[in-house]
């Protein structure tokens, strides 16, 4: 390499056109080696694309499948329902499920912010009675919409199989949604919000009838969800999450395949759990 400069250095000297052809040699030479820890670069980068794809697809599957498997195995042991008797398509349940959580979800929290973002001081707002009546009437709001929207899937509905949610089912979703806003707000320090919220959840259990029966009616109900129900569930919250946490290319496709995965993995440990402990009991009894 040194001969070649001192060579070079030699036809600058005797013309001038050399001395172009000698500095574009260099500046090639120059090129080539930044080109090697460019190349590595892109391919550490690359590397770390496919970990992190890889980590995505298999946090969902975690995620999912253990759920399903814990809903399943906690359903049998408090002998909860599969499904609904009236449910003839899974499907069907699930659409009904997602309908009614996003008409409540958006309901809900219009309803508390415009509440304290929109009300003066008057003895209707302090006394509590507007907060009262607004969440009558977003009640109301919420199941008319509900309501339409299914009927119109009902009347399109070539089947026959619309399935329309129940009342319990309608207030743990309610319920569910309102816990979910208030951790988030709690969180994040915004204790009007999230104290509105809990006010919202104790009402439903101690609303001037503050005893134990009471409050085991209220259990029962919970206890009443099927295990289809929580599926359903945990398939919302898992999908709104990912949705969030994985928005981007391709970490939104590798969120869909886990989920996908997850939940066909899920199943298949469902039905073995199922198995396991029917088994276990039929020795049991023996």
């Amino acid at each position: 390499m040194n001969t070649l400069i001192i060579a070079e250095a030699e036809l600058i000297i005797k013309d001038d056109a050399t001395a172009q052809l000698r500095i574009s040699a260099v500046l090639l030479r120059k090129a080539g080696r930044l080109d090697v820890p460019y190349t590595l670069k892109l391919r550490r980068e690359k590397i770390l694309m496919i970990e992190s794809i890889l980590e995505t697809i298999f946090l969902c599957i975690i995620i999912i499948s253990l759920a399903l498997s814990f809903i399943q195995y906690i359903g049998i042991k408090v002998d909860t329902k599969t499904y609904e008797p009236e449910i003839t398509y899974i499907g069907d349940y699930v659409q009904s499920v997602i309908i009614f959580l996003a008409i409540s979800s958006l309901g809900l929290l219009i309803y508390v912010y415009i509440y304290f973002n929109n009300m003066k001081s008057s003895a209707w707002y302090d006394s509590g009675l507007l907060f009262i009546v607004y969440s009558a009437v977003t009640g109301f709001i919420i199941n008319i919409i509900y309501s339409v929207i299914m009927n119109i899937i009902k009347f399109f509905d070539k089947t026959k199989s619309t399935y329309f949610l129940k009342d319990y089912e309608k207030n743990w979703t309610w319920i569910l949604v309102m816990l979910a806003y208030q951790i988030y707000y709690l969180c994040n320090q915004l204790y009007t919000y999230g104290f509105a919220y809990l006010a919202l959840i104790l009402s439903y259990f101690f609303w001037m009838n503050p005893t134990k029966l009471a409050f085991e009616e209220k259990i029962s109900e919970f206890k009443s969800l099927t295990r289809s129900y929580w599926c359903c569930f945990v398939f919302i919250i898992i999908c709104g999450f990912a949705s969030i946490r994985y928005s981007s290319f391709p970490y939104s496709i590798a969120a869909i395949v886990g989920i996908i995965l997850g939940f066909i993995i899920g199943i298949f440990l469902m039905t073995c759990i199922s198995k396991k402990m029917k088994k276990t009991d039929e020795i049991k009894k023996l």
